[in-house]
């Protein structure tokens, strides 16, 4: 081909277990293909092509190595063995540069080999070697083949093809028990149709549409199934290679309806076949199990992750609460320092409302007075709500403040030192609450005035000067007393001791005051 020549697209599209006289375009009588037709009518039909070895997996290695059996090692049906070849079609392709893809049935060991192509949409019908116990959970048809995971997650957990009560190699049929589109043909066309969607427009493609139908179970949707239900179908065709007597004879001639002849065959067939439903059932349950092992280990991992990200949410919101605490405290030092509104004017104004108000009341002009006392009604309201406003504001404040001594607290708006209100304070507490708050208020106080210490007992007043002095206060105070801790004593207004200084003579002027 010339190095710009256009390579062309290339579509493989198979089936497993379909005898080749059954086509339209083959003159079958009964079976109805519109669709193969139409290709066989615009292409070419090879009507003599044979498998070198009819056999399921030895077929398969043959198309997708291009060897005879004699090469590639196959002979009939064998699981588990693994398909290491250096050479594949798809592989051979995706070296020359096309994007390679299967949707549908692989057959391969192990299930997931590529064999060549980029990408595998995978559905190997039933297959009994990939269910057992001790496969790994990788390996397991359940979880490695794609159609089978895609109809649990539609269906529910315990849903498999053979839901119709038809085994993977049974000769009976029974419709299809699901929607239409849950058909596993259906679905295999479904993927092929997303890959020529989402390809490369630019590369040219191999796509293998492996069709597992009409591999048994027979369960075509229920319009095919009747169209075929009760009607006569012509008789398998059967060459001179078939000694019908020899097989009658030992008993192996089958039936389409009945199955085998033979009494005793049939016999021991039921047997058989009763016996591996209840395995059946059993490797059912145990897959059940296996599968519900492996959805809880899941959603182990999955709690674990949440756990995880509650943690650090946890965490940041533990990091976000303890920023809070630190907002708080510096926002409580910087309350003390904050100074209340008074609330003077707005009572005197409310005084003066109240007095407009008896004055309006009095008015000789009713509609005027009553429409005054609204207006002034509605600024009494609005006064007032101020002022509790101010009120609610200082006691927030009075709340919030860090306050200078270890027993003082406000309580409803009011200071409380030692379990007493201000007005029930003694003289001598008062004074310290109030050196306190002016220390508080003003920290580079280096002194303070103080007024009547004679409201203070000795011990108290000495416990005082211990606070001053630890505070780094010095006091400049008064204190009456008639002790004789004092070394100045005044009595009548003049100092003891030294007698009462002359007045100065008084003269009066005419006219001067």
């Amino acid at each position: 081909m010339p190095a710009n020549a256009k390579r062309p697209n290339l579509v493989l599209i198979m089936t497993d277990e379909m005898r080749g006289d059954c086509l339209g375009a083959a003159g079958h009588p009964d079976v109805k293909t519109p669709f193969l037709d139409t290709l066989a009518a615009q292409g070419i039909r090879f009507s003599r092509a044979y498998s070198t070895c009819p056999s399921c997996i030895a077929a398969r290695a043959a198309l997708h190595t291009g060897l005879s059996q004699e090469h590639h090692g196959r002979v009939g049906y064998r699981d588990g063995v693994p398909w290491d070849y250096p050479v594949t079609m798809a592989g051979e392709l995706a070296k020359a540069g096309y994007a390679t893809a299967c949707a549908g049935k692989m057959h391969v060991y192990p299930l997931r080999r590529s064999m060549g192509f980029h990408h595998i949409d995978l559905h190997d019908g039933y297959l009994h070697a990939h269910r057992k116990p001790n496969i790994p959970h990788h390996e397991h048809q359940m979880v490695a083949d794609d159609y089978l995971y895609w109809l649990k997650n539609e269906k529910g957990i315990a849903c498999d093809i053979t839901d119709t009560g038809l085994e993977c190699n049974s000769w009976v049929t029974r419709p299809w028990m699901y929607d239409e589109h849950l058909h596993p043909t259906n679905w295999a066309t479904g993927r092929a149709l997303d890959f020529l969607r989402r390809r490369d427009r630019d590369q040219p493609f191999f796509l293998m549409l492996s069709y597992v139908r009409p591999h048994a179970p027979y369960d075509p949707p229920a319009c095919y199934y009747d169209m075929y239900k009760n009607k006569v179908l012509a008789p398998p065709f059967s060459g001179d290679w078939d000694d019908l007597e020899r097989l009658r004879r030992e008993g192996r001639v089958f039936c389409n309806t009945t199955g085998p002849l033979d009494p005793e065959l049939i016999r021991q067939q039921q047997e058989i076949l009763a016996r591996n439903g209840e395995n059946q059932r059993k490797r059912n349950r145990l897959n059940e199990i296996t599968m519900s092992k492996h959805r809880i280990f899941d959603d182990i991992g999955r709690l674990d992750e949440q756990i995880q990200t509650l943690q650090k949410q946890k965490s940041q919101l533990t990091q976000e609460y303890e920023q809070a605490i630190r907002d708080e405290e510096a926002a409580m030092k910087t309350a003390v320092e904050l100074q209340d509104e008074s609330t003077e004017e707005l009572e005197r104004n409310i005084a003066d409302i109240d007095e407009i108000n008896r004055k309006v009341r009095a008015n000789l002009d009713k509609d005027k007075a009553e429409e005054d006392a609204k207006e002034y009604q509605e600024q009494y309201s609005r006064l007032t709500g101020e002022i509790e406003k101010i009120r609610q504001e200082k006691t927030q404040l009075l709340d919030a403040a860090e306050l200078p001594l270890p027993e003082l607290s406000v309580r409803e708006g009011e200071l409380i030192y030692k379990g007493q209100k201000w007005d029930n304070m003694s003289g001598s507490d008062r004074l310290k609450v109030s050196a306190a708050i002016v220390r508080k208020l003003n920290p580079k106080c280096g002194f303070v005035l103080l007024d009547k210490l004679e409201q203070m007992d000795l011990d108290t007043l000495r416990e005082f000067g211990k606070w001053l002095e630890a505070e780094g206060l010095q006091a400049i105070a008064t204190r009456v007393s008639t002790g004789n801790e004092c070394s100045i004593i005044i009595e009548d207004g003049y100092v003891s001791g030294q007698g009462k200084p002359e007045e100065p003579k008084k003269e009066w002027k005419a006219g001067v005051f």
